[in-house]
């Protein structure tokens, strides 16, 4: 494997255009990562994401569902890790395009589903609920 010619500015954005992070000595002798020790030779581009619409478009009434979820959640409060909290994370990991398989996202509406009492709610009767939600919430802020 060749190295390629190093480019005028091109260092790494991890390790700062050293090839090594002093704090991480103790893994590979601290050799960075993200340039293999070789600041010059710029890191590979990060894989292509799905954009939070591409995720609407495919997986539009899961995502729909968490929304509504967290809203309902975040409407009656709990102490612990709720459910709101785990459907929050998930809507806004779908927004970074962090997670973009149904499979997934199906697990955290049935498991906030599960924690809320709300199995056998049908979606248009949750949306409408997350809906009455905002709605107190406005009227309450007035």
């Amino acid at each position: 494997m060749t190295r390629r010619p190093a480019r005028k500015g091109s260092g790494c954005p991890r390790c700062g255009g050293t090839g090594r992070i002093d704090a991480y000595s103790h893994v590979a002798y601290g050799a960075c990562f993200a340039c293999g020790g070789s600041p010059d030779i710029p890191a590979p581009p990060p894989e292509p994401r799905m954009s939070y619409a591409e995720c609407v478009a495919r997986y539009g009434q899961v995502v729909d569902e968490l929304v509504a979820l967290s809203k309902v959640e975040a409407w009656m409060r709990a102490d612990r890790r709720t459910a709101c909290e785990v459907a929050v994370t998930a809507v806004d990991d779908v927004r970074r395009g962090l997670v973009t398989d149904p499979a997934v996202m199906r697990r955290l509406a049935d498991r906030c589903r599960r924690e809320l009492r709300l199995e056998g709610l049908p979606l248009p009767r949750l949306v409408a609920l997350a809906r009455e939600v905002d709605r107190r919430r406005t009227i309450s802020s007035q």
